[in-house]
């Protein structure tokens, strides 16, 4: 508990991304099943990593690995003003070296995952320590003149545009939380499809964003006001995350989809925001995203099996169809 307090102050002079903040892990966690490891300096925290405990149901593995609707964990670090390169690099390995030791000292965990940060370039000190690594990718458009976005739009992404403003679809901020839920659940069923979150996970993520100023739940009407299309959007001071999204097929095919994150994108990057589909390593949605003309941007899985009882390490790779 004190260690969670002394992160707090941390986070405010740090500014962590929204994702490693104490009341998003409340949130997507639960106060109890998060906790955080520390690294001080001169009496201040200028390191730390939060993690999430989950229990296997089938196998009783404990697991520290990503909590729900975040998409990336990972140590944070605070540099000193001017520091060159080869002094960061010698700071992560200080920092991440003591990280990594009191992670190995928790109880009872069997497995380590997390997705770091893309602003995590250097994992270095957990290759040292045993730790795998796994490039994945996400997806991002940086701000640039309006111009500039609908000119890197793919040509059939184009038309979409055109067709949507044939339809006067209109953009509504006002969307609640249950609506989304509802709206996300009905389109899902059409498709034969079940939602693989709760309401109650939903209900907790809007009462953070809602606190924090920090995203809202939009949505793409009809003429007859029926919802065509929408998504939730979250953003920290660096970048906006497209968290989830909820499209009507039939609606998609005529634009609605498209003019939904089109504007998202103008919107967010008009104030100096990174936009960010959140990665897929599945080729259609890769298909999907680089239409919009995004970046694809490299991002860390780090991992590590940390028991040594070999049933449990055996349930492992009974459970991932892999060998480490």
């Amino acid at each position: 508990m004190m260690k969670k307090k002394g992160y707090v102050a941390y986070c405010c002079r740090a500014n962590v991304p929204l994702f490693l903040t104490p009341d998003w892990l409340d949130a997507v966690c639960g106060e109890s099943n998060w906790d955080v490891v520390t690294y001080e300096s001169g009496g201040r925290i200028i390191g730390a990593l939060p993690y999430y405990i989950y229990r296997g149901a089938k196998t009783g593995l404990k697991y520290i690995t990503q909590p729900p609707m975040t998409q990336f964990m990972g140590p944070w670090i605070i540099y000193p003003d001017g520091s060159s390169d080869s002094k960061k690099r010698e700071l992560e390995k200080e920092v991440c070296s003591s990280l990594i030791e009191q992670l190995e000292q928790i109880p009872g965990i069997d497995f380590f995952e997390q997705n770091f940060s893309p602003a995590i370039t250097n994992w270095q000190p957990f290759y040292w320590k045993g730790y795998r690594q796994t490039t994945r990718y996400t997806y991002r458009i940086s701000p640039v003149p309006q111009e500039e976005l609908l000119k890197n739009l793919f040509p059939d992404n184009r038309r979409l545009l055109k067709k949507a403003e044939g339809h006067d679809f209109t953009l509504d901020f006002n969307l609640s939380a249950t609506e989304f839920f509802g709206i996300h659940s009905t389109f899902l069923t059409k498709r034969k499809d079940t939602i693989s979150y709760s309401a109650d996970l939903l209900q907790r993520i809007d009462r953070v964003i809602r606190e924090r100023k920090c995203g809202e739940f939009v949505c793409v009407r009809n003429r007859e006001g029926c919802v065509a299309a929408a998504a939730l959007f979250v953003r920290d001071s660096r970048t906006a995350y497209m968290l989830i999204s909820a499209f009507d097929r039939h609606q998609s095919q005529i634009g609605a989809a498209a003019y939904l994150v089109v504007e998202a994108i103008r919107r967010y990057t008009a104030q100096g925001l990174t936009f960010d589909f959140e990665g897929s390593m599945i080729e259609s949605v890769e298909q999907a995203y680089r239409r919009y003309g995004s970046i694809q941007t490299p991002y860390f899985k780090i991992s590590k099996i940390l028991t040594r009882n070999p049933l449990k390490r055996f349930l492992f790779h009974l459970r991932n169809g892999d060998l480490q």
